[in-house]
């Protein structure tokens, strides 16, 4: 019997490629929920054909935005439901909501008011990457995340479409904050919802929303720190150097932190996903 090959995410380890920089830089994050299969590209869902018009106003109408797919296994796709859970997010600022929408009500729905005056999501909602459509990391290491948060409860956890960067799975983020985190294992489950979503520094991928430099660097910052509390930093501004980007952060007590971050080539190769070529790792490094 032919042996499979090595997962992309078995490589991307080995190779010591970074997780720091690497989470979605999509401004408007939209998650809608469909019980059917999901395609390799979420809009092209046969389950999502009455309303993928509208899904496709949506997007347009934010600009900036990303369609995630969310669903929870436990629930049958033929089981009668008449509406989608939807959760509309803006994460670099923290916010997010959470709504119930009938199909026929997404064409005359509108997304951007619904973010800025809709009750505020509070509570952590979990999202953990389980799309093996996409690449088969996300299905063998995702569902046995997915499995293992379950044990604490399914209401504020969901399975979602691809997260970008399957070579980091198991992959997942949380909503509000919106940190994004790679290579969780499974036996991490108690120490994630513990900590509302952001436990291991080592294992932040970066905020999602924000250019790749900002989240580095803000990786390297909160490693400083030695802070996971998601509401311990806020961006002040970024700038362009000849040694690479220096971000400045407002920190505990009012303080401000800074550090500069370059993208670096090093002499490792992996593959971007399963199935492909292997390709140099680079990824973001702190200058001193």
């Amino acid at each position: 019997m032919t042996p499979l090959p090595t997962l992309c995410a078995e490589a991307s380890e080995r190779a010591g490629e970074p997780l720091a920089g690497t989470a979605a830089t999509d401004e408007t994050w939209v998650f809608v929920e469909e019980r059917g299969a999901w395609a390799e590209k979420p809009l092209q869902s046969e389950g999502l054909a009455p309303i993928r018009p509208a899904l496709e106003a949506w997007l347009g109408a934010l600009g900036d935005a990303r369609l995630q797919l969310i669903r929870h296994p436990r629930q049958s796709e033929t089981e009668p439901r008449p509406t989608r859970r939807v959760f509309l997010a803006r994460p670099a600022e923290g916010r997010a909501v959470s709504l119930e929408l009938a199909d026929d009500a997404f064409a005359g729905f509108d997304p951007a008011r619904a973010l800025a005056e809709a009750p505020p999501l509070e509570t952590p909602t979990y999202f953990v990457c389980t799309h093996g459509k996409r690449d088969r990391c996300c299905a063998v290491r995702g569902m046995a995340l997915y499995r293992a948060l379950a044990a604490g409860g399914e209401d504020d956890l969901w399975q979602t479409s691809h997260l970008g960067g399957h070579r980091f799975a198991a992959t997942m983020t949380t909503l509000p904050h919106g940190y994004c985190l790679g290579r969780v294992d499974a036996a991490e489950a108690p120490a994630i919802r513990a900590a509302s979503g952001l436990h291991d520094l080592e294992k932040l991928r970066g905020r999602t929303g924000w250019p790749a430099a900002i989240q580095a660097a803000e990786v390297a910052v909160r490693r400083r720190l030695g802070t996971t509390d998601p509401a311990a930093t806020r961006l002040l501004d970024a700038e362009e150097g000849p040694a690479g980007t220096t971000v400045r952060f407002r920190g505990p007590a009012g303080a401000t932190h800074a550090a500069t971050v370059a993208r670096m080539e090093r002499t490792t190769t992996r593959p971007k996903s399963c199935g492909r070529e292997p390709e140099p790792v680079a990824g973001w490094e702190t200058v001193e």
